[in-house]
């Protein structure tokens, strides 16, 4: 009876193939219009979330997510005035300890077409600039689409972090 216990016991780890994330916000420095106060990180992956944690008054947080059977991670920021964002998309990393560190807003890059590449899938086929300057139409209950000359139209109670979206992911950035 002991001897089963213990071989049960030890093949069971709770933190197998765990990673442990020290990570940073730091400011862009060539777009110092924002600030990085009252802000949260999460990760998710297959549509769930593995972890979250709040930004401290430095930019720093850290995070403990399991890595198993997992394709990609994706890392988000959100906060008061801040619509939820995609800061980076990672398929793996190189070590079970990274230190991480993400610049507010993102540095963007683009293909040999000139359209800006989307940071989940890397295409750029399916992205688009966002204009904060304009409120979504909604009239009773029809809304019109927020897609305006090659712009996503979002309304104008956010700070201006994401500047492009990704139809294909459905997400900002």
């Amino acid at each position: 009876m002991t001897i089963l216990v213990a071989t049960v016991s030890l093949q069971f780890r709770p933190f197998a193939n765990s990673v442990y994330i020290s990570g940073h916000l730091k400011g862009n420095p060539t777009d110092t219009s924002l600030h990085i106060t009252e802000l949260s990180v999460f990760v998710k992956s297959d549509k769930k979330v593995l972890a979250k944690a709040f930004v401290n008054y430095k930019g720093d947080f850290e995070l403990t997510f399991s890595t198993d059977k997992k394709k990609s991670f994706d890392f988000y920021c959100y906060g008061t005035s801040v619509d939820t964002f995609l800061m980076a998309s990672v398929r793996t990393f190189d070590n079970d300890n990274p230190e991480m560190t993400f610049l507010i807003p993102n540095i963007y890059s683009t293909n040999k077409s000139g359209e800006i590449i989307c940071p989940k899938c890397k295409k750029g086929d399916k992205t688009c600039k966002i204009s904060y300057s304009e409120q979504i139409c909604i009239v009773g209950d029809t809304s019109y689409s927020t897609m305006i000359n090659g712009k996503r139209k979002i309304g104008h109670n956010y700070l201006q972090i994401a500047k492009y979206s990704c139809d294909r992911d459905e997400i900002n950035f």
